[in-house]
Protein backbone atom coordinates (compact mmCIF):
# COMPACT_ATOMS: atom_id res chain seq x y z
CA UNK A 1 0.00 0.00 0.00
CA UNK A 2 1.31 3.42 -0.98
CA UNK A 3 1.69 5.91 1.83
CA UNK A 4 2.25 9.57 0.98
CA UNK A 5 3.77 11.94 3.51
CA UNK A 6 1.55 15.02 3.50
CA UNK A 7 2.81 18.36 4.87
CA UNK A 8 1.28 19.22 8.28
CA UNK A 9 -0.58 22.30 6.99
CA UNK A 10 -2.19 20.28 4.17
CA UNK A 11 -3.11 17.45 6.53
CA UNK A 12 -4.72 19.90 8.92
CA UNK A 13 -6.85 21.30 6.09
CA UNK A 14 -7.94 17.76 5.15
CA UNK A 15 -8.86 17.08 8.77
CA UNK A 16 -11.14 20.13 8.86
CA UNK A 17 -13.18 18.64 6.01
CA UNK A 18 -13.33 15.25 7.74
CA UNK A 19 -14.56 16.92 10.94
CA UNK A 20 -17.43 18.43 8.94
CA UNK A 21 -18.32 15.08 7.37
CA UNK A 22 -16.95 15.92 3.90
CA UNK A 23 -14.64 13.95 1.65
CA UNK A 24 -11.27 15.50 0.80
CA UNK A 25 -8.20 14.23 -1.04
CA UNK A 26 -4.92 15.50 -2.34
CA UNK A 27 -5.07 15.16 -6.09
CA UNK A 28 -3.18 15.54 -9.36
CA UNK A 29 0.49 16.42 -9.67
CA UNK A 30 1.29 16.19 -5.97
CA UNK A 31 0.09 12.56 -5.90
CA UNK A 32 1.97 11.73 -9.10
CA UNK A 33 5.22 13.31 -7.89
CA UNK A 34 4.98 11.71 -4.45
CA UNK A 35 4.59 8.23 -5.97
CA UNK A 36 7.63 8.93 -8.17
CA UNK A 37 9.68 9.97 -5.13
CA UNK A 38 9.80 13.62 -6.15
CA UNK A 39 9.02 16.59 -3.95
CA UNK A 40 5.75 18.18 -5.10
CA UNK A 41 5.87 21.87 -5.98
CA UNK A 42 2.21 22.37 -5.08
CA UNK A 43 -0.39 20.53 -3.05
CA UNK A 44 -3.94 20.59 -4.40
CA UNK A 45 -7.05 19.33 -2.64
CA UNK A 46 -10.36 18.19 -4.09
CA UNK A 47 -13.43 17.91 -1.86
CA UNK A 48 -17.14 17.15 -1.76
CA UNK A 49 -17.69 20.46 0.06
CA UNK A 50 -19.10 23.35 -1.97
CA UNK A 51 -17.14 26.60 -2.39
CA UNK A 52 -19.38 28.37 0.13
CA UNK A 53 -18.80 25.56 2.64
CA UNK A 54 -15.04 25.77 2.08
CA UNK A 55 -15.16 29.50 2.83
CA UNK A 56 -17.23 28.83 5.95
CA UNK A 57 -14.84 26.15 7.23
CA UNK A 58 -11.72 28.35 7.11
CA UNK A 59 -11.15 31.89 8.42
CA UNK A 60 -8.83 32.98 5.60
CA UNK A 61 -9.64 32.19 1.99
CA UNK A 62 -9.24 33.75 -1.46
CA UNK A 63 -11.78 33.30 -4.25
CA UNK A 64 -9.26 32.06 -6.80
CA UNK A 65 -11.81 30.69 -9.25
CA UNK A 66 -14.97 30.31 -7.25
CA UNK A 67 -17.24 30.01 -10.31
CA UNK A 68 -15.31 26.87 -11.22
CA UNK A 69 -15.25 25.66 -7.62
CA UNK A 70 -11.73 26.73 -6.62
CA UNK A 71 -10.97 28.50 -3.35
CA UNK A 72 -7.46 29.09 -1.99
CA UNK A 73 -7.20 28.32 1.72
CA UNK A 74 -4.58 30.30 3.64
CA UNK A 75 -3.31 28.27 6.56
CA UNK A 76 -0.03 28.48 8.48
CA UNK A 77 1.69 30.57 5.82
CA UNK A 78 0.62 28.07 3.13
CA UNK A 79 -1.74 28.78 0.24
CA UNK A 80 -3.52 25.59 -0.80
CA UNK A 81 -5.96 25.44 -3.72
CA UNK A 82 -9.13 23.53 -2.83
CA UNK A 83 -11.62 22.62 -5.57
CA UNK A 84 -15.09 21.14 -5.23
CA UNK A 85 -15.75 17.83 -7.02
CA UNK A 86 -17.10 18.92 -10.38
CA UNK A 87 -18.29 17.78 -13.77
CA UNK A 88 -17.55 20.02 -16.74
CA UNK A 89 -20.41 20.99 -19.01
CA UNK A 90 -20.24 21.19 -22.78
CA UNK A 91 -17.10 22.62 -24.34
CA UNK A 92 -17.85 25.03 -27.19
CA UNK A 93 -14.49 26.59 -28.02
CA UNK A 94 -11.93 23.82 -27.36
CA UNK A 95 -10.69 25.85 -24.40
CA UNK A 96 -13.10 25.86 -21.48
CA UNK A 97 -16.46 24.37 -20.45
CA UNK A 98 -19.57 26.52 -20.87
CA UNK A 99 -20.77 25.42 -17.44
CA UNK A 100 -19.42 23.64 -14.39
CA UNK A 101 -21.65 21.42 -12.23
CA UNK A 102 -20.65 20.34 -8.75
CA UNK A 103 -20.94 16.68 -7.84
CA UNK A 104 -20.50 14.44 -4.81
CA UNK A 105 -18.54 11.85 -6.79
CA UNK A 106 -14.75 11.78 -6.73
CA UNK A 107 -14.75 9.44 -9.73
CA UNK A 108 -16.76 11.91 -11.82
CA UNK A 109 -14.35 14.66 -10.79
CA UNK A 110 -11.14 12.87 -11.75
CA UNK A 111 -12.73 11.54 -14.95
CA UNK A 112 -12.65 15.07 -16.40
CA UNK A 113 -8.87 15.36 -15.89
CA UNK A 114 -6.37 15.25 -18.73
CA UNK A 115 -4.00 12.30 -18.20
CA UNK A 116 -4.15 9.19 -16.07
CA UNK A 117 -0.97 10.07 -14.17
CA UNK A 118 -2.68 13.32 -13.09
CA UNK A 119 -6.00 11.69 -12.19
CA UNK A 120 -5.02 9.93 -8.95
CA UNK A 121 -6.25 11.00 -5.51
CA UNK A 122 -5.04 10.16 -2.03
CA UNK A 123 -6.29 10.48 1.53
CA UNK A 124 -4.72 9.05 4.68
CA UNK A 125 -7.86 6.99 5.48
CA UNK A 126 -8.39 5.54 2.02
CA UNK A 127 -4.90 5.45 0.59
CA UNK A 128 -4.44 5.82 -3.17
CA UNK A 129 -7.55 6.03 -5.34
CA UNK A 130 -6.72 5.29 -8.97
CA UNK A 131 -9.76 4.78 -11.18
CA UNK A 132 -7.90 5.05 -14.50
CA UNK A 133 -4.68 3.05 -13.95
CA UNK A 134 -2.45 6.07 -13.48
CA UNK A 135 -0.07 4.13 -11.28
CA UNK A 136 0.33 1.48 -13.98
CA UNK A 137 1.06 4.21 -16.54
CA UNK A 138 3.69 5.65 -14.21
CA UNK A 139 5.38 2.26 -14.15
CA UNK A 140 5.14 2.02 -17.95
CA UNK A 141 6.40 5.60 -18.22
CA UNK A 142 3.66 6.69 -20.56
CA UNK A 143 1.33 9.67 -20.93
CA UNK A 144 -2.21 8.49 -21.67
CA UNK A 145 -5.43 10.46 -21.73
CA UNK A 146 -8.23 9.70 -19.31
CA UNK A 147 -10.95 8.11 -21.42
CA UNK A 148 -11.02 8.81 -25.18
CA UNK A 149 -8.10 11.04 -26.19
CA UNK A 150 -10.07 12.68 -29.01
CA UNK A 151 -12.72 13.83 -26.54
CA UNK A 152 -10.13 15.21 -24.13
CA UNK A 153 -8.51 17.24 -26.93
CA UNK A 154 -11.89 18.39 -28.26
CA UNK A 155 -12.62 19.73 -24.78
CA UNK A 156 -9.32 21.57 -24.36
CA UNK A 157 -6.96 21.60 -27.32
CA UNK A 158 -4.06 22.77 -25.14
CA UNK A 159 -3.96 19.26 -23.69
CA UNK A 160 -2.14 18.19 -26.86
CA UNK A 161 0.76 20.45 -25.92
CA UNK A 162 0.48 19.48 -22.26
CA UNK A 163 0.90 15.81 -23.22
CA UNK A 164 4.24 16.67 -24.80
CA UNK A 165 5.22 18.93 -21.92
CA UNK A 166 4.53 16.21 -19.33
CA UNK A 167 6.41 13.68 -21.44
CA UNK A 168 9.39 16.05 -21.45
CA UNK A 169 9.17 16.76 -17.72
CA UNK A 170 8.93 13.09 -16.78
CA UNK A 171 10.92 11.59 -19.68
CA UNK A 172 7.90 9.45 -20.61
CA UNK A 173 6.58 8.29 -23.96
CA UNK A 174 3.18 9.30 -25.28
CA UNK A 175 0.80 6.33 -25.51
CA UNK A 176 -0.11 5.31 -29.08
CA UNK A 177 -3.83 6.23 -29.04
CA UNK A 178 -3.03 9.58 -27.41
CA UNK A 179 -0.36 10.27 -30.05
CA UNK A 180 -2.76 9.37 -32.88
CA UNK A 181 -5.38 11.68 -31.41
CA UNK A 182 -2.90 14.58 -31.37
CA UNK A 183 -2.20 14.05 -35.05
CA UNK A 184 -5.91 13.85 -35.79
CA UNK A 185 -6.94 16.90 -33.74
CA UNK A 186 -3.84 19.05 -34.31
CA UNK A 187 -5.76 21.87 -36.04
CA UNK A 188 -7.73 22.53 -32.87
CA UNK A 189 -4.63 24.18 -31.37
CA UNK A 190 -5.58 27.24 -33.40
CA UNK A 191 -8.41 27.87 -30.92
CA UNK A 192 -5.93 28.24 -28.03
CA UNK A 193 -4.55 31.64 -27.02
CA UNK A 194 -0.93 32.45 -27.76
CA UNK A 195 -0.30 33.02 -24.04
CA UNK A 196 -1.39 29.50 -23.07
CA UNK A 197 0.62 28.03 -25.96
CA UNK A 198 3.69 30.00 -24.90
CA UNK A 199 3.52 28.66 -21.35
CA UNK A 200 3.48 25.00 -22.46
CA UNK A 201 6.12 25.60 -25.13
CA UNK A 202 8.48 27.27 -22.64
CA UNK A 203 7.97 24.56 -20.01
CA UNK A 204 8.91 21.94 -22.61
CA UNK A 205 11.94 23.94 -23.75
CA UNK A 206 13.16 24.38 -20.17
CA UNK A 207 12.61 20.77 -19.12
CA UNK A 208 15.48 18.35 -18.62
CA UNK A 209 14.57 16.88 -22.00
CA UNK A 210 14.16 19.74 -24.53
CA UNK A 211 14.47 17.15 -27.32
CA UNK A 212 10.74 16.49 -26.73
CA UNK A 213 10.18 19.73 -28.64
CA UNK A 214 10.56 17.46 -31.66
CA UNK A 215 7.14 15.98 -30.85
CA UNK A 216 5.54 19.33 -31.73
CA UNK A 217 6.98 18.79 -35.20
CA UNK A 218 6.38 15.03 -35.31
CA UNK A 219 2.69 15.36 -34.46
CA UNK A 220 2.10 18.32 -36.77
CA UNK A 221 1.48 21.06 -34.18
CA UNK A 222 4.38 23.36 -35.12
CA UNK A 223 2.81 24.85 -38.29
CA UNK A 224 -0.12 26.09 -36.21
CA UNK A 225 1.83 28.08 -33.61
CA UNK A 226 5.41 28.42 -34.92
CA UNK A 227 5.22 28.07 -38.72
CA UNK A 228 8.54 29.89 -39.14
CA UNK A 229 10.49 27.01 -37.59
CA UNK A 230 10.91 23.37 -38.61
CA UNK A 231 12.37 21.29 -35.79
CA UNK A 232 14.43 18.11 -36.04
CA UNK A 233 12.60 15.04 -34.78
CA UNK A 234 15.76 13.07 -33.92
CA UNK A 235 16.35 13.38 -30.18
CA UNK A 236 20.15 13.28 -30.57
CA UNK A 237 20.40 15.98 -33.24
CA UNK A 238 23.07 18.63 -32.62
CA UNK A 239 20.33 21.23 -32.02
CA UNK A 240 19.00 19.35 -28.97
CA UNK A 241 22.50 18.52 -27.75
CA UNK A 242 23.18 22.26 -27.62
CA UNK A 243 19.91 22.99 -25.80
CA UNK A 244 20.61 20.30 -23.18
CA UNK A 245 24.04 21.78 -22.46
CA UNK A 246 22.54 25.19 -21.66
CA UNK A 247 21.30 25.66 -18.05
CA UNK A 248 17.53 25.65 -17.65
CA UNK A 249 17.36 29.12 -16.17
CA UNK A 250 17.66 32.59 -17.60
CA UNK A 251 17.12 33.33 -21.28
CA UNK A 252 20.05 31.45 -22.82
CA UNK A 253 18.07 28.37 -23.84
CA UNK A 254 15.26 30.47 -25.32
CA UNK A 255 17.83 32.53 -27.23
CA UNK A 256 19.55 29.39 -28.53
CA UNK A 257 16.20 28.00 -29.67
CA UNK A 258 15.38 31.05 -31.78
CA UNK A 259 18.97 31.14 -32.96
CA UNK A 260 18.03 28.17 -35.14
CA UNK A 261 16.56 30.76 -37.54
CA UNK A 262 20.02 32.26 -38.04
CA UNK A 263 21.55 35.50 -36.84
CA UNK A 264 21.90 39.12 -37.86
CA UNK A 265 19.66 42.17 -37.98
CA UNK A 266 16.99 40.76 -40.32
CA UNK A 267 16.65 37.50 -38.38
CA UNK A 268 16.44 39.45 -35.11
CA UNK A 269 13.54 41.47 -36.57
CA UNK A 270 11.75 38.24 -37.50
CA UNK A 271 12.32 36.79 -34.02
CA UNK A 272 10.98 39.98 -32.47
CA UNK A 273 7.70 39.56 -34.36
CA UNK A 274 7.42 35.94 -33.24
CA UNK A 275 8.08 36.79 -29.59
CA UNK A 276 5.49 39.57 -29.67
CA UNK A 277 2.93 37.23 -31.22
CA UNK A 278 3.63 34.65 -28.51
CA UNK A 279 3.19 37.33 -25.80
CA UNK A 280 6.69 37.18 -24.35
CA UNK A 281 7.51 40.01 -21.94
CA UNK A 282 9.52 43.02 -23.08
CA UNK A 283 12.70 41.98 -21.26
CA UNK A 284 12.75 38.55 -22.91
CA UNK A 285 12.02 40.16 -26.25
CA UNK A 286 14.89 42.63 -25.89
CA UNK A 287 17.47 40.09 -24.70
CA UNK A 288 16.62 37.29 -27.15
CA UNK A 289 16.56 39.58 -30.19
CA UNK A 290 19.90 41.09 -29.13
CA UNK A 291 21.45 37.63 -28.82
CA UNK A 292 20.09 36.57 -32.22
CA UNK A 293 21.35 39.80 -33.79
CA UNK A 294 24.88 39.18 -32.47
CA UNK A 295 24.77 35.39 -32.92
CA UNK A 296 27.51 35.38 -35.55
CA UNK A 297 30.03 36.98 -33.21
CA UNK A 298 33.54 35.52 -33.47
CA UNK A 299 35.04 35.47 -29.99
CA UNK A 300 38.55 36.75 -29.33
CA UNK A 301 40.65 36.09 -26.25
CA UNK A 302 41.35 39.75 -25.77
CA UNK A 303 40.54 42.07 -22.84
CA UNK A 304 39.49 44.98 -25.06
CA UNK A 305 37.18 42.70 -27.06
CA UNK A 306 35.39 41.59 -23.88
CA UNK A 307 35.13 45.15 -22.57
CA UNK A 308 33.66 46.21 -25.90
CA UNK A 309 31.08 43.40 -25.79
CA UNK A 310 29.99 44.24 -22.27
CA UNK A 311 29.76 47.92 -23.16
CA UNK A 312 27.73 47.38 -26.33
CA UNK A 313 25.54 44.39 -25.41
CA UNK A 314 25.41 44.45 -21.61
CA UNK A 315 26.37 41.67 -19.20
CA UNK A 316 23.28 39.48 -19.67
CA UNK A 317 23.48 39.33 -23.47
CA UNK A 318 27.26 38.86 -23.44
CA UNK A 319 27.03 35.98 -20.97
CA UNK A 320 24.25 34.31 -22.96
CA UNK A 321 26.30 34.57 -26.15
CA UNK A 322 29.17 32.91 -24.28
CA UNK A 323 26.91 30.14 -22.91
CA UNK A 324 25.62 29.36 -26.39
CA UNK A 325 29.12 29.39 -27.88
CA UNK A 326 30.33 27.01 -25.17
CA UNK A 327 27.30 24.73 -25.68
CA UNK A 328 28.14 24.55 -29.40
CA UNK A 329 31.67 23.47 -28.54
CA UNK A 330 33.36 26.61 -29.85
CA UNK A 331 35.25 26.98 -26.56
CA UNK A 332 34.86 26.16 -22.87
CA UNK A 333 33.43 28.71 -20.45
CA UNK A 334 36.49 28.27 -18.26
CA UNK A 335 38.62 29.55 -21.15
CA UNK A 336 36.65 32.79 -21.24
CA UNK A 337 35.82 33.29 -17.55
CA UNK A 338 39.03 35.16 -16.76
CA UNK A 339 38.50 37.64 -19.60
CA UNK A 340 34.85 38.15 -18.69
CA UNK A 341 35.43 38.75 -14.98
CA UNK A 342 38.34 41.10 -15.63
CA UNK A 343 36.28 43.06 -18.16
CA UNK A 344 33.42 43.48 -15.66
CA UNK A 345 35.69 45.47 -13.35
CA UNK A 346 36.58 48.03 -16.03
CA UNK A 347 34.72 51.27 -16.92
CA UNK A 348 32.17 50.17 -19.52
CA UNK A 349 29.68 52.99 -19.90
CA UNK A 350 29.68 56.75 -20.28
CA UNK A 351 28.42 57.01 -16.69
CA UNK A 352 31.61 55.22 -15.57
CA UNK A 353 33.87 57.94 -17.00
CA UNK A 354 35.81 60.17 -14.64
CA UNK A 355 34.46 63.14 -16.56
CA UNK A 356 30.89 64.13 -17.45
CA UNK A 357 28.92 66.60 -19.52
CA UNK A 358 29.03 69.31 -16.86
CA UNK A 359 32.81 69.06 -16.80
CA UNK A 360 32.95 69.51 -20.57
CA UNK A 361 30.68 72.57 -20.42
CA UNK A 362 32.91 74.02 -17.69
CA UNK A 363 35.84 73.54 -20.07
CA UNK A 364 34.07 75.75 -22.59
CA UNK A 365 32.32 73.19 -24.78
CA UNK A 366 28.92 74.21 -26.13
CA UNK A 367 25.91 72.25 -24.94
CA UNK A 368 24.35 69.90 -27.50
CA UNK A 369 25.33 66.92 -29.61
CA UNK A 370 29.03 67.72 -29.30
CA UNK A 371 28.93 66.77 -25.61
CA UNK A 372 27.54 63.31 -26.31
CA UNK A 373 29.92 62.78 -29.23
CA UNK A 374 32.93 63.71 -27.10
CA UNK A 375 31.90 61.40 -24.27
CA UNK A 376 31.53 58.51 -26.73
CA UNK A 377 35.03 59.17 -28.03
CA UNK A 378 36.40 59.23 -24.49
CA UNK A 379 34.59 55.98 -23.64
CA UNK A 380 36.23 54.28 -26.62
CA UNK A 381 39.62 55.44 -25.38
CA UNK A 382 38.89 54.09 -21.90
CA UNK A 383 37.63 50.77 -23.25
CA UNK A 384 40.99 50.36 -24.97
CA UNK A 385 43.05 51.70 -22.05
CA UNK A 386 41.07 51.66 -18.76
CA UNK A 387 43.99 53.22 -16.88
CA UNK A 388 43.31 56.50 -18.69
CA UNK A 389 40.02 56.93 -16.84
CA UNK A 390 41.12 59.92 -14.75
CA UNK A 391 39.82 63.44 -15.16
CA UNK A 392 43.21 64.93 -16.03
CA UNK A 393 44.05 62.24 -18.59
CA UNK A 394 40.64 62.46 -20.26
CA UNK A 395 40.92 66.25 -20.53
CA UNK A 396 44.32 65.74 -22.14
CA UNK A 397 42.89 63.16 -24.55
CA UNK A 398 40.06 65.52 -25.46
CA UNK A 399 42.50 68.36 -26.03
CA UNK A 400 44.55 66.15 -28.32
CA UNK A 401 41.45 65.10 -30.28
CA UNK A 402 40.39 68.73 -30.71
CA UNK A 403 43.82 69.82 -31.85
CA UNK A 404 43.82 67.08 -34.51
CA UNK A 405 40.44 68.19 -35.77
CA UNK A 406 41.69 71.78 -36.10
CA UNK A 407 44.67 70.61 -38.16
Amino acid sequence: MIEIKIPPAVEEILNVFYEHGEEAYIVGGCVRDSIMGKKPKDWDITTSATPLQIKAFFPKTVDTGIKHGTVTVLHKKEAIEVTTFRVDGQYEDHRRPKTVNFTKSLKEDVARRDFTVNAMAYAPQTGLIDYFQGQADLKKKCIRCVGRAEERFEEDALRMMRAIRFAAALDFQIEADTARAIRTKKRLIQAVSQERIRIEFVKTLYSEHPEYLGYFEKYGLMPFFLPEISLPTESESFFYQVLRRIPAEGLARLSAFFGCLGNGKETAAQVKKILKRMTFDNHSLSVVTSVVKQGGLVWQKDDYFFRKCLSQFGAEVTEILLEIGAAKGQFSMSEMAEYLERAKTAPLNITDLAINGRDLIALGMDEGKAIGHSLKLLLEVVLQEPEKNTKDQLIAVLSEINSRSVE
